[in-house]
């Protein structure tokens, strides 16, 4: 589906407001006979020719909002998805730091009943945890 563009839209606006204009004469033959006459002036000739092609293009552009709106939500919602998924692991990366930093306050400060690599063990196992 193409995309109606703004001149498109405009030309259309401005043929629905001019249409709005269309005349219906009447002429009184005597005081007992009213005769109607259908007479279209031009602006309501152009506003009938082009309703024929308005008319769908209209329709078309509808439908393809309207299509375009189900692939943005979809989009959004798969987003939206990732994002709290992304938000938990992040949590859980976050707590897991937290706990290698707060580990006997081997990071402040040296626990002296630890070696550097049973720190490093720790941390690994924490971090290894966090990942699952």
């Amino acid at each position: 589906m193409t995309r109606l563009t703004t001149e498109e839209i405009e030309a259309i606006r401005k043929r629905a407001e001019e249409g709005k204009r269309i005349n219906v004469e009447s002429t009184l033959i005597d005081e007992y006979h009213l005769v109607w006459e259908r007479r279209i002036n031009d602006v309501g000739v152009q506003f009938l020719s082009h309703a024929v092609e308005d008319i769908p293009k209209l329709l078309a552009e509808v439908e393809r909002l309207r299509e375009r709106n189900k692939a943005l939500n979809t989009n959004r919602n798969e987003w939206m998805t990732s994002h709290f998924e992304f938000q938990r692991k992040s949590d859980k990366f976050r707590k897991a730091l937290e706990t290698i930093a707060n580990s006997d306050g081997w990071l402040i400060d040296p626990a002296p009943l630890r070696t550097t690599e049973e720190a490093y063990d720790k941390c690994v196992d924490i971090a290894t945890e966090a990942i699952k």
